[in-house]
């Protein structure tokens, strides 16, 4: 495992505090170089299979993976050469249903993102299995309950 020349971050698309809204969280993925070599990345095959996400609720520490994609075989040997100083950027979603199967509220998860891929590094394309997690996390209301809204004479809750 060589992780020294990769950095792995993420952050919520347009929701700096990954707060959760009852929408779906869309994450943007960095992976950038901070080693002095290049390194060969199967970035087609990471898009198409998309990182492994492990969602944790922070009250019990249950966890969920999130399904992964199939992806071709033959991407594997497919890289995106990053150089020194650069990165790859690539998404995931998470869907609001695999928030709400903890049925909790408020909504307290970490959603650890993590990339398990064989990389090259250097000119001699010595390979390496690159391994790296990050985890966001995700807090807000579940819009699935109506305890923040006042009933009146003609709703039904």
């Amino acid at each position: 495992m060589d992780n020294r020349n990769l950095k792995i971050s993420a952050t919520c698309r347009n929701n700096v505090d990954c707060i959760y809204t009852g929408d779906n969280i869309k994450i943007d993925i960095t992976i950038k170089n901070i080693g002095p070599d290049v390194v060969g990345f199967p970035l087609e095959y990471i898009i198409r299979r998309g990182p492994k996400i492990k969602l944790i609720n922070e009250t019990n520490n249950e966890s969920r993976n999130q399904r992964i994609n199939l992806a071709p075989y033959d991407l594997l040997k497919k890289f995106k050469m990053i150089y020194p100083g650069e990165s790859v950027i690539f998404d995931a979603t998470i869907p609001s249903s695999e928030i709400l199967i903890f049925q909790q509220n408020p909504v307290d998860i970490t959603a650890e993102v993590s990339v398990l891929v064989e990389i090259f590094i250097g000119e001699k394309s010595q390979k390496y299995q690159y391994n790296d997690c990050i985890g966001l996390h995700i807090s807000g209301r579940s819009s699935s309950t109506n305890e923040n809204i006042p009933a009146t004479a003609n709703q039904r809750i």
